[in-house]
């Protein structure tokens, strides 16, 4: 559940509280789904026998595996997502 909820003072002082509670339950279902489906891609690029890298549309790196790293001369570039193509090669 999730509560949205603000004060507001009546005319004779007291304050009331006015809210709404919200069912999250399919969206908190749907981010643990994703969280999965992260944690096995993830695992699966880990597992691969050689490096792996991906890059976004915007040549921003999004994901690689430890064997990428060890083939890398210049492994200390990668040390965070996002680092550009143009600086690996």
């Amino acid at each position: 559940m999730r509560s949205l909820a603000r004060s507001r003072r009546r005319e004779d002082g007291a304050i009331v509280w006015d809210g709404i509670f919200v069912d999250i339950t399919a969206r908190k279902q749907a981010e643990e789904r994703a969280a999965q489906a992260y944690r096995w891609l993830t695992e699966a690029i880990e597992s691969l026998s050689d490096g792996f890298a991906l890059w976004d549309k915007d040549d921003s790196l999004v994901l690689w595996n430890d064997k990428f790293l060890y083939d890398l001369p210049e492994r200390d570039l990668i040390r965070q997502s996002g680092t550009k193509f143009a600086t690996m090669v």
